[in-house]
């Protein structure tokens, strides 16, 4: 499930929810999820009662309005790598750099526009 948190009629925030197993969940979010982001996700996505693993690390620049590309570049690899944990998917697809996440992400997405997967 990919999610928009709608601030105002023109800025909107993309994240994803994926559900991989019964009662566990991811919520992948590339600006980081602190606890009142995790508090708003959790009672807005009635997804209280289950396990949430989430990224607390930020991914994407801050400066940066690509966080629906972001959504899609995890979504797509999360869908390649269901056997892999959480975090062991960040770590495969995501750096520590911005700037190359940001990059990667962007290369991705050209890609799939142009029809082919990078």
């Amino acid at each position: 499930m990919i999610v928009l948190i709608k601030h105002d009629d023109n800025i909107g925030h993309w994240a994803a929810v994926y559900r991989s197993q019964k009662h566990v969940y991811e919520l992948f979010d590339s600006c980081g999820c602190n606890k009142s982001a995790l508090r708003f996700y959790k009672q807005h996505l009635k997804i209280a009662d289950v396990l949430l693993y989430f990224n607390e690390t930020r991914l994407q620049s801050k400066a940066s309005s690509t966080c629906g590309d972001f959504v899609l570049y995890y979504t797509v690899h999360r869908s390649f790598n269901t056997d892999l944990p959480f975090t062991d998917l960040l770590n495969l697809v995501f750096s520590n750099n911005i700037t190359k996440n940001e990059a990667a992400v962007k290369h991705f997405v050209k890609s799939v526009r142009k029809g082919k997967f990078a």
